[in-house]
């Protein structure tokens, strides 16, 4: 009896110690960026991918009176998904043609592909899920109640599903308070459809939620819009890292109008810094900054290439770069330029196809159009 005494000690104060990890620095300063005289993240920078880049418009999708919530790359092919309030519709990139469409709501969003890429996970507030095959858009399986209701109670923003154990992470933002919004994450076991729990609350509105390579470290990305049109954002933003194997908060990076995005080949997090006019490379497993590529940043998007090699940094216009070096390899003209109706850049996605070969990005022309551009990056 007294050894099983022990035991249920040890095992409390193992509990408890977790519980405070867990929920330790939710209040704490985030880690400002250092002012390293560091320009790049080798020694000796070198291109890392040999291609000649061409900036053609391949096609572009226009959405009068809708909004593009989502757009997903099909894995290892040259389709994508497209989610709007009205529809969802998968496009072959190579003919511009839909294959497939079905009705959708402004509630709906892409969370995305399972790791085969046979089937879809769509996210649908208040409702649940559907699970629908890529090829023909059928639907395979759906969860329609909304147990638990915290689960479902706020619209999902963005999503990643972690490959080794099909878990997806969602980030949602909480808007019962007019004061306030908050981001926060919840956790989805994608083979049985259930919720396994609420984590990583920040105050503020999502801007980007990011999982490493190796599915260790996942980046949440929030700010808060100090215009209805989205150019501007508030000193709060910031970018926070949560360690899903120690489940626990590694470390908070911030600065004005942040976000931070995993480069596929080595997992460092890039993460932009307006104020210093740098995009910062950081080592999660350490919490410190490694490098930085200096007179470029951005306070609505980037996205990296399926390899890690090229780097797009959306501000003024569209810019593809070395990701090792930070050498410029092409410029895009910004998107629907000096039109009378503003443009709400925050909301708006990029992204590689997997062979890096397509450019994808929407954007929110308000009041209510929207538009997804194509380009060709490589001859």
């Amino acid at each position: 009896m007294k050894n099983y005494s022990n035991l249920r000690l040890v095992l409390s104060a193992f509990i408890f110690l977790s519980l405070v990890s867990c929920i330790a620095g939710i209040g704490e300063k985030p880690t400002q960026v250092p002012r390293d005289d560091i320009s790049t993240i080798s020694q000796n920078p070198t291109r890392t991918r040999s291609v000649n880049l061409h900036d053609i418009e391949l096609h572009h999708w226009i959405f009068p009176e809708s909004r593009v919530a989502d757009v997903n790359w099909m894995p290892n092919s040259d389709r994508f998904v497209a989610v709007t309030s009205t529809e969802i519709t998968m496009y072959d990139a190579s003919t511009y043609q839909a294959i497939w469409t079905i009705p959708s709501t402004s509630d709906a969003k892409v969370a995305g592909f399972m790791p085969d890429g046979k089937s879809l996970v769509i996210y649908i507030y208040g409702s649940g899920f559907q699970i629908r095959d890529t090829i023909t858009g059928k639907l395979l399986t759906e969860k329609k109640d909304n147990n638990p209701v915290d689960c479902f109670q706020f619209k999902a923003h963005d999503g990643v599903l972690r490959a080794k154990d099909k878990t997806l992470y969602l980030s949602v933002e909480d808007q019962s308070d007019k004061r306030i919004t908050y981001t926060e994450v919840h956790v989805w076991d994608m083979k049985s459809l259930t919720c396994e729990g609420i984590f990583l609350r920040n105050e503020g509105q999502t801007r980007a939620l990011d999982l490493s390579t190796d599915g260790k470290f996942l980046a949440l990305s929030v700010g808060l819009n100090t215009s209805i049109t989205g150019s501007d954002v508030s000193e709060d933003g910031q970018v926070t890292i949560w360690n899903l194997d120690l489940n626990q908060r590694a470390c908070s990076i911030g600065h004005q109008g942040s976000i931070g995005r995993f480069n596929p080949s080595n997992s460092l997090l890039l993460v932009s810094d307006p104020k210093n006019n740098q995009l910062a490379y950081w080592d999660m497993n350490t919490c410190q900054m490694v490098g930085a590529l200096k007179d470029t940043t951005t306070r609505y998007n980037l996205a990296f290439s399926p390899d890690g090699q090229l780097l797009a940094v959306w501000d003024e216009g569209i810019r593809i770069l070395d990701a090792n070096s930070g050498e410029e390899m092409l410029k895009i003209s910004d998107p629907v330029p000096d039109n009378i109706f503003p443009i709400d850049r925050l909301s708006g996605t990029l992204s590689f196809s997997y062979d890096g070969h397509y450019l994808l990005y929407s954007i929110q022309q308000l009041p209510y159009k929207g538009l997804i551009f194509l380009w060709s990056l490589e001859k």
